[in-house]
Parts: structure tokens; sequence; C-alpha cells
């Protein structure tokens, strides 16, 4: 028998050659609908990664490295023989801003988990069904009304037919004709026929209730709208935050008498609608059919001229002159009564009835991150399909911060204050200098310190249930 033996040059050639085949094989695809059949047992595969964003609320798919992470979920399903994937679930930790220590850079802790599948034998046709996230990671939104505040009790309601968002008709501002229609005296079925579902519902004090759209165009009610304005007076920046950019409500078109637009001097507004409105307080007021509109400017410098001038800023339509929004005062026991029980179940969601009757519930409609249900000030709790799905506790969103409650709360979920003392109960939680994060089989759980040192106190905490 003869035996050829190959150089070694050649064998490193056709070695690259193999690797080359294999390295062109297209990796299996992530599925924007379920196939119609898939044979044998689905596994899931994880891949998490910390992601970099400019804005703490973009969305993930624009994170530079988001698309690098599916990448690793496909070169998971080829590797485990699997001819496609979907994606079942993305957490996210709260993004953290680290403030004058790395240039303001916001960052995120990401788990991706998809379902990695195989077609059933001569079936390759996908249905109609569609997974929680399409292939480029962005959350499949459904019409979901969440809750009914106004009712006695939460009622949780999902795949409702309802028009969530809606553009305004017009961005005209009038005494006359409301602003985009909406005039106050008018009731919240009328105000969500124009508008569509609010970006989040506020209980305030004596049973008033705030909408807002966006984060600058705000209305308030009793039994109906008693004013409209540009300007909530009530929620903090951390809350303000929260709330999803609404292009249609938080640009600049907004226009007094369809002829004069926000940012304009006020000589212009003057000489553009003389006779109509006079100045009260430091404001241009019109009253008219038992309505006032009030125009608010503040000071900026002009650099060109050296001088300063007052520009058009914002405007409140009002039945009567408007007074500031307040949130009803409460006791945090209830709430840490709750948390306490939390411990013990993981769905105490039927007491949320009674916790109502005691603290202030709001809502905060949101569009990739879902609805979050927000309990007094500190507490934040997101469901799905009826069951508690995230639980957040951090800075307060009205009014001022206090730290002492907060960790009230903290301690009665049982949790610990100090980074040392979170390392201690938790040893296996991943140390990323500011956080620290609890990968396990039922829940994640991310801390966020005031500082990367053992001694380092808690100022926000995020449950996830799996």
């Amino acid at each position: 028998m003869k035996i050829t033996l190959f150089p070694a040059a050649l064998c490193a050639v056709l070695s690259g050659l193999f690797s080359a085949t294999l390295a062109a094989a297209p990796l299996p695809e992530i599925l924007d609908y379920y196939p119609e059949c898939f044979s044998g047992q689905t596994e899931l595969a994880v891949a998490s990664v910390r992601l970099k964003t400019d804005d703490p609320i973009a969305g993930l798919s624009a994170a530079p490295g988001f698309q690098q992470l599916l990448q690793q979920l496909q070169q998971k399903a080829a590797a485990s023989g699997a001819e496609a994937l979907t994606i079942e679930k993305i957490e996210k930790s709260a993004p953290v801003q680290f403030q004058n220590r790395h240039n303001d850079d916001h960052t995120a802790t990401v788990k991706v988990s998809a379902k990695l599948l195989h077609y059933c034998a001569d079936n390759k046709t996908l249905s109609e069904r569609q997974p929680p996230y399409n292939s480029s990671g962005n959350k499949i939104i459904k019409s979901t009304k969440l809750i009914s505040i106004a009712a006695k009790q939460i009622v949780i309601q999902h795949d409702t037919p309802a028009d969530l968002y809606k553009d305004p008709a017009n961005y005209i501002v009038s005494v006359q004709q409301g602003v985009a229609g909406v005039l106050p005296g008018q009731s919240k079925a009328q105000v969500m026929a124009l508008l569509g579902q609010p970006s989040i519902q506020i209980q305030l004090n004596n049973q008033q209730q705030m909408w807002g759209y966006g984060r600058k165009l705000w209305l308030t009610f009793a039994d109906t709208l008693l004013w409209i304005s540009t300007d909530s007076d009530l929620l903090s920046n951390y809350a303000l935050n929260r709330i999803d950019l609404r292009d249609a409500y938080d640009n600049t078109n907004w226009s007094i008498e369809g002829k004069v637009p926000l940012k304009s001097r006020e000589s212009v507004v003057l000489a553009t609608l003389p006779g109509q409105f006079q100045k009260q307080a430091g404001y241009l007021v019109q009253q008219q059919n038992q309505r006032q509109l009030a125009l608010q400017f503040e000071s900026f410098k002009n650099n060109n001229s050296n001088t300063t001038e007052q520009l058009l800023t914002g405007f409140t339509l009002s039945g009567a002159e408007k007074t500031a929004a307040t949130t009803a005062t409460y006791s945090s026991q209830p709430i840490q009564n709750w948390l306490q029980q939390l411990k013990g179940s993981p769905d105490p969601g039927s007491d949320l009835n009674s916790l109502q009757s005691q603290v202030p519930v709001h809502q905060l409609h949101r569009g990739t991150d879902g609805s979050w249900l927000l309990v007094g000030n500190y507490l934040s709790l997101q469901y799905s399909h009826e069951r508690l799905a995230k639980l957040h506790l951090g800075e307060s969103m009205f009014g001022q911060h206090d730290t002492k409650e907060l960790h009230q709360l903290i301690v009665a979920a049982g949790y610990p204050l100090t980074k040392a003392e979170f390392m201690t109960k938790y040893p296996d939680a991943f140390d990323s200098g500011y956080e620290l994060q609890l990968y396990l089989d039922d829940k994640t759980l991310v801390a966020v310190f005031n500082s990367e040192a053992e001694t380092a106190v808690i100022e926000e905490l995020t449950l996830t249930l799996n």
C-alpha cells in the first residue's frame, strides 16, 4: 500500500479552506413569526452583555453592541443544530448615569433569552403567531389597558382593541378652540376620543386626576377637565425621564391662534395678536367665555445682540384660575406590609385592591417597556397576564426625595441596604462597580449603589420575576 503524506503547508491550506466553509455557513434565522410546525424539544439559549446607551430610555435595538448580542444567540443556535430561533425575553437592568465618573455614560446589563427551533420535515411555513420580540429585538406592542383607576377595585385587562396613541388633530391653542380641540369642561371620555390614551395618569388630592401626554402636555380633571398646560408643577426630573417622549406632543409646534408658535418673542405675540392679551403677574392673559388662556415667557440671552429676550415657552388654558396640583399624602406602612407579603408569595396581586384604598396608585404607559403601576412615590409594579412581572424601588416620582422611606421599603422587601451586606447575602452576584446583578432561575435582581465602595448605600432596586 502506498501512503501519500501531505506537506504541512498543504494541510494548513486545506484546514483554512474547511474553516472558511464553516464560517461562511449562514447562521440560523431570528424569526418574526413562529413556524407552523416545529419538531422535537425546544431549547432555550441565553446571552447577556453590558451595553452603553446615549439615552437612558433609548430602545435596545439602537444600542451599540445589541446586534452582536443577538448574533451570539444565533451562534449558540448553530452550535446546537437548531434551524431558527425566536426572542422570548429581554431583561434590562435600570440604566445608571455615572455622573462625573465615566463621562456621563449610560450603561445597562441586558439578558436575552431565545427559543431554539427545528422545523418539521417538509414544512418551513411560518404561522401568524408572533413571539414577544421581533428579529431586531423590538417588543411586539399590543393594545393593552392595564387598569381602571377610577374603579373601586383594580381590574387588570389585556389585549383590548383600543387606539392607544393618537396625534393631535391640530396644534392650535386658543380660548375658542381649546388645545387641539380639547376644552375645559369636557369629560375624560371626550378627551380620550380626541387625544387617545395618556402616557401617565396620576391620582391627585381631592379625588382629582392628572393626565400627561408625553412630557409637555398636562390635563387636570375633577368631574370634568379643569385645565390644560405645558407644565405639570408636580413631577420630578426622574419621573419625567421615565415617560416616553411622544414627538406629537413634545415638539414645539403649538401655536397661539394658529399664528404665533412657541419660542416667539413677546413683542411678536403682542404685535400679531393686538389687544387680545393683557399683562398679569408676568404672564400674558386672555379671558373669554369663562375661560382663561395664560401665556408663559422665559428670559433667553441673545449672544448676537448681547440682549435678553422674552420668549414664549408655554401656556395654560383653564376654566378657572389654575391651582398647583398635589398628590395625596399617605402612610408607607401599607406598602411595607404588601412588600413583606411578597417575600412569602410571588404574586400578592389581589392585595392591590386593598392597597389602592390606602395609597395613591398611578399608571405609567410606556411603549417598549410596557405599562406600570406607580404605588406611592417610590414603588413601581409591572404586570403581565395578571401576574407580577417586575418590581422597581427607586427615586421619588413626586416632590422631595425621602431616603428614609425608600430604605424602609427596601428592607420590607427583604433586601439589605449596603453593598457589603448585599454581597454577603448574595455571594454569586456580579459586581460591575455601582451595580450588583444576580441571575437566578426564577428571578433577576439588580441593585444600584451610590458608589463602588463596600460601604455604599443602595439607591435603586429592580426585581424581575422569570
